[in-house]
């Protein structure tokens, strides 16, 4: 699944869509009702697909960033982790 790059990266090999649920929390409100789901979601639903390999860092960026989609409700709820790494609002 993953082979160590070096004393701290690792390398994830992993391919194909995979369905991720969670069920210690429930969705929220506002992601229910903006995708239309049923107000009584009993558990988080998520896709990732991966294209390809990628490094992620001790820090836990990860190298080869578009060669993972996430969907659904992990990718709503992060979305403050899809921008680029170095970014800085502007004062």
């Amino acid at each position: 699944m993953y082979a160590l790059v070096d004393s701290v990266d690792k390398e994830v090999s992993l391919f194909g869509k995979y369905l991720l649920r969670y069920t210690p929390e429930l969705m929220e409100k506002e992601y229910l009702i903006a995708n239309k789901y049923s107000l009584s979601a009993k558990e988080q639903l998520s896709t990732l697909e991966f294209l390809n390999g990628f490094v992620i860092t001790e820090n836990g960026f990860f190298y080869n960033q578009p060669e993972l989609i996430s969907s659904g409700y992990w990718s709503w709820k992060n979305l403050a982790h899809e921008l680029p790494y170095d970014y800085w609002p502007p004062e």
